[in-house]
């Protein structure tokens, strides 16, 4: 995942570059990773320019549409995805990352 953020140059293959995997996608033209147990396909919409202090690079935010979902059967549990299956990794900013490890389940409030 750190890897295929790295400030490469365009015609750079960020596959190759990071060794991971591709799979075929189905509805858009370039591929997914493999070993992800959960894919998007998605229809580019816009890029959107962000702030930026740095002359030398580019601070965007790329929007796309989802056309295309793939969930592996692996961490599903009775037809919904099972977080605790996969850990999935999120960044909280600068430097940090954190891991699922607590899933709870808080029902939106009834404003009848």
């Amino acid at each position: 995942m750190s890897l295929s953020s790295a400030p490469t140059l365009p015609e750079v293959d960020e596959f190759e570059y990071t060794e991971l995997e591709q799979a075929k996608s189905i509805l858009v033209k370039p591929p997914r990773v493999a070993a992800s147990p959960i894919n998007l396909e998605c229809k580019y919409t816009q890029t959107v320019e962000l702030p930026n202090t740095s002359p030398t690079r580019r601070n965007a935010m790329v929007l796309g549409e989802v056309v295309g979902i793939h969930i592996s059967d692996e961490i599903l549990t009775d037809g919904m995805v099972d977080l605790s299956k996969f850990r999935p990794i999120a960044r909280l900013g600068y430097m940090d990352y954190c891991t699922v490890d607590n899933v709870f389940t808080m029902f939106f409030p009834d404003k009848t």
